[in-house]
């Protein structure tokens, strides 16, 4: 099974990640239909975390920086 990557494709004037794309299916997400979906078990690689009550997305770990959401 092909492993499911997601990129950023803007980030607001903070750095905080705002738009994301899958590159297998070409979806363009924003952060909260990106939040859902991952909710829903759409994107088992990857979690949100909350920290100071913000919402952080986060691929899952593992050895291979190249899937790092960037």
């Amino acid at each position: 099974m092909l492993k499911q990557k997601v990129i950023v494709i803007r980030e607001n004037s903070q750095g905080e990640n705002q738009r994301f794309k899958d590159v297998n299916t070409e979806l363009e997400m924003s952060k909260q239909e990106f939040i859902q979906k991952i909710e829903m078990g759409e994107y088992p690689d990857y979690h949100v975390q909350k920290w100071e009550g913000k919402n952080f997305l986060r691929s899952n770990p593992d050895r291979n920086p190249d899937n790092n959401l960037k």
